[in-house]
């Protein structure tokens, strides 16, 4: 069972700051993610705060000088203009009209003429004809009635208005108006006090002591925090880095998969290499394995122990890629391959303790021929058990600085990661192979990605071919292929052709874009779907079960 790697702490932090990809900080060395983060915080996080010094020192002078010359009427004043210029004391005085104003006027013509009345004002007219005439009396504001008689002293015309008039109050309703006077003398006006008393004896206090404790407490600790990162933090940082640093090789131990004489170049590990900024040293040779080869890895391992040229404490990575010579060397069974990989993942883990050992499982060599044949399902259950004894042999190890990548999936499907630079087909990388293989040692993952600073994406070629339509592999996993078939002809029967996949099942559910399903079956080589068999015309979909026994 593989081992589950959790991410570490520091690591975890780091992928918060979003500078670098993910993928990228969880193949860095711990140094090397120490390092990265000692020159963002000396290139990017000190700067920044030095570069604001000068705004924190204003807001410092700008709080100790506010208060000085605070003038509190100045404040309410000011207060009171935003409130007018916002529309918001407007808003304060009409509803105080609606509620209690009454207008008053010399004479009863002085208010025919006035343009502030509205329906349901309140209106005392001084006199009738005159001022203090003896004749005054309330008015109330309405719309006019039918019924109305505009007479001039009970209901009389708003000259500015269509439908309004004023009408004569009764003496009853004077009560209720001097009754709305003493609301508005006793209330209204003492709650209007008493919010400007909040203003001055709380709200204008309690401004003062946050910026106060701004200027006592906040910046201060800002200031302490700041101290802390240029004394304690970052040298910190640059001891632990100054006595970690130090591995900047990458050792590569191989096959002709690493050997760029039968390959497409750059070889893989040249990518990976220029990513981390790294040298490379290689034994990598054609032919070899663990337990195959004069130069198999263990011995690959010990020559480049004994070169003093390597020097191993600079070593840091070292890539372990082949077993496809063990698997093709019928004289090798899963024991003696085993006993092979045990030895040299010892070997690798002993000599070069601070070094992270990546073993890449069995990657595909002319993979038409690995997983199909005469005897395919025999070739798969062989590839199948040394498959595992390699990923068994990484995962169950003690060693900590041991990681294991499943490589039997790499280019499934994909014959334009293969050339033909050796002869004979399709045997190794092409040098588009090569770019994918580095993206997928990089990644750790049998999915395919892009290639890191390069967008071209993977080659959608398959073995897989129709009578009729254009067929496109949709997608690849450990279970199976999904398939997908552009331009069926629902009337036309439907031949697919699989003999590069093993698979063995009699029948194949297919779908249509509108969810309808149909079955190929299986008859003398290939899968056949009659014509009119229930789907639409257009794209059809399957998966093909590529590990079945």
């Amino acid at each position: 069972m593989k081992e589950i790697k959790t991410i570490k702490p520091f690591t975890r932090f780091l992928m918060t700051i979003g500078e670098l990809p993910s993928s990228y900080l969880m193949s860095m060395t711990y140094e090397e993610q120490l390092l990265w983060f000692c020159n963002f915080l000396q290139n990017t996080v000190v700067p920044t705060v030095n570069n604001n010094s000068e705004a924190v020192i204003e807001l410092q002078e700008y709080v100790a000088n506010y208060f000085d010359n605070l003038d509190v009427q100045t404040e309410v004043d000011h207060k009171l203009d935003e409130m007018a210029e916002s529309g918001e004391l407007e808003e304060i005085i009409a509803a105080y009209i609606d509620l209690a104003a009454i207008f008053g006027f010399n004479t009863v013509s002085d208010m025919a003429v006035s343009e502030n009345l509205k329906n349901g004002s309140s209106v005392y007219c001084l006199g009738r004809e005159t001022y203090n005439d003896g004749k005054g009396a309330f008015y109330k504001i309405r719309e006019i009635t039918i019924l109305d008689v505009i007479d001039g002293d009970n209901i009389v015309a708003i000259t500015n208005s269509d439908d309004l008039v004023a009408e004569k109050l009764p003496n009853y309703e004077i009560n209720q108006i001097n009754d709305a006077i003493d609301t508005i003398n006793d209330t209204t006006i003492p709650g209007i006090q008493d919010q400007i008393d909040t203003i001055n004896n709380t709200t204008i206090p309690g401004i003062q002591d946050d910026i106060s404790t701004i200027n006592n407490t906040t910046i201060p600790a800002i200031q302490g925090d700041i101290n802390t990162i240029n004394n304690t933090t970052i040298p910190g940082i640059q001891n632990e880095i100054n006595t970690l640093i130090g591995g900047n090789k990458i050792l590569v131990i191989g096959d002709s998969y690493s050997n760029a004489a039968q390959s497409g170049t750059p070889l893989w590990y040249t990518y990976i290499a220029n990513w981390h900024k790294k040298t490379v040293y290689t034994t990598a040779s054609d032919g070899q394995g663990y337990a195959v080869g004069t130069n198999n890895f263990l011995t690959q391992l010990q020559n480049a122990y004994n070169d003093t040229s390597l020097d191993n404490d600079k070593v840091s990575e070292i890539y372990i890629v082949g077993g496809l010579n063990d698997l093709g060397n019928t004289s090798i069974n899963v024991s003696s391959f085993t006993t092979g990989v045990n030895n040299t993942l010892t070997y690798a883990c002993t000599n070069f303790p601070n070094a992270n050992i990546i073993v890449v499982g069995i990657l595909p060599f002319q993979w038409y021929n690995y997983y199909t044949g005469t005897s395919c399902f025999t070739a798969y259950d062989r590839a199948s058990s040394f498959q595992n004894a390699l990923s068994t042999a990484c995962c169950n190890s003690s060693y900590t600085n041991l990681k294991f990548i499943n490589g039997e999936y790499f280019g499934l499907c994909q014959e334009g990661y293969f050339g033909s630079a050796n002869g004979g087909g399709q045997r190794h990388p092409s040098s588009l192979g090569e770019k994918m293989l580095a993206n997928f040692i990089e990644n750790g993952t049998t999915k395919f990605g892009s290639i890191m600073g390069d967008s071209n994406s993977y080659i959608k070629t398959t073995p897989i071919t129709c009578s009729q339509g254009t067929p496109e592999i949709d997608f690849v996993c450990e279970t199976e292929i999904g398939v997908k078939i552009y331009g069926y002809t629902s009337g036309t029967a439907l031949d697919v052709y699989m003999s590069g996949l093993p698979n063995n099942a009699a029948y194949l559910p297919c779908t249509d874009e509108t969810g309808h399903t149909s079955f190929l079956y299986w008859y003398y080589g290939a899968y056949k779907l009659p014509a009119n068999a229930g789907l639409s015309g257009g794209t059809i979909y399957f998966t093909v079960p590529w590990k079945l026994v």
